[in-house]
């Protein structure tokens, strides 16, 4: 785990290296039997749709069918995450797995909802196993359906309160990248804190591990403003009325929620040292003005580039 700064000469994202190896020794592993201590899935029936239809985007023909749950829609629009792992998916099989496996991709639409009836669709057509999905509520409702039918799940969410026995995680946990960032500007003299956190699973976690990093090294988080959909500018008001108190302010969102983020923070005309994690490593972020400078860890991006 690395310190970046955001640039806008950035490089790919982080998330691409994540998906193009992850998956790949995902689905390599799919070639031979994987022991799974204390996995504590029950069995389930032979997949009885196993030589019928499949559901979704097959990729790869062989006769051990797996499922994939990605976001690929977002709000009836094209998600770039989604789209990233399915062709992740795509290369893995074509290197390493397409003789064994047949791949079954449905888009959960990034919703709990979808992503239970996708799992319910592809176990039907014989998955035996499944892949995702992303984000943390989603993994929850697919994996009641995994669970039920005794199927075990790999999941890429990042928030560790997910994983249970049969419910596995690929993915860089949210504690890893408080942890390194929190360590990193204290090492730079930063002394007290002020947290920009979402109203969500992902801002719930990162500020609860935020808070206990910081209090291990002694050091004030002034003040936590929470914040819903299209509530930034107000958050960001709370910030600026302690800014001569804090040296950095912490602002664990997604990439696509930053530029109405930083946005925010401009019209508060805050300009402390900005914290965040893994998930800026995207053009998206990279890209913004008014994040020039800030800082946030990541994986390196050698294997990517060296990969590109």
């Amino acid at each position: 785990m690395v310190i970046r700064s955001v640039s806008s000469g950035g490089a790919d994202p982080t998330r691409r290296s994540l998906i193009g190896g992850g998956l790949a020794l995902t689905l390599a592993g799919c070639n031979s039997t994987i022991d799974m201590p204390g996995a504590d899935v029950a069995p389930g029936p032979a997949p009885a749709g196993a030589t019928g239809p499949t559901v979704g985007e097959a990729l790869g023909s062989g006769p051990v069918r797996v499922g994939m749950i990605l976001p690929l829609s977002q709000n009836g629009a094209p998600s770039p995450v989604g789209q990233s792992m399915r062709n992740a998916a795509q290369m893995a099989i074509e290197e390493f797995a397409g003789a064994s496996i047949t791949l079954m991709v449905l888009d959960d639409h990034s919703s709990p909802d979808g992503a239970g009836q996708s799992a319910q669709a592809e176990i039907g057509a014989g998955a035996e196993l499944l892949l995702g999905p992303v984000y943390a509520a989603d993994v929850r409702q697919a994996a009641s359906v995994a669970k039920s039918a005794g199927r075990p799940m790999i999941a890429f969410s990042t928030d560790a309160g997910v994983a249970q026995p049969g419910v596995y995680l690929l993915s860089f946990l949210i504690q890893t990248y408080v942890d390194r960032i929190v360590q990193f500007a204290s090492s730079r003299g930063k002394k007290s804190f002020a947290v920009m956190a979402p109203q969500n699973d992902y801002g719930n976690v990162a500020l609860a591990e935020f808070q206990e990093s910081a209090g291990r090294l002694n050091a004030p988080v002034v003040v936590v403003a929470r914040y819903g959909p299209g509530e930034a500018e107000g958050a960001a008001q709370q910030v600026g009325a302690v800014a001569g108190q804090i040296d950095a302010l912490f602002i664990p969102d997604q990439a696509d929620a930053m530029p109405a983020v930083a946005t925010a923070l401009a019209s508060s005309g805050i300009k402390t040292q900005l914290l965040g994690t893994g998930v800026w490593n995207d053009g998206r972020v990279l890209r913004l003005p008014q994040l020039q400078g800030a800082w946030f860890s990541a994986p390196d991006n050698a294997g990517f580039n060296s990969l590109a």
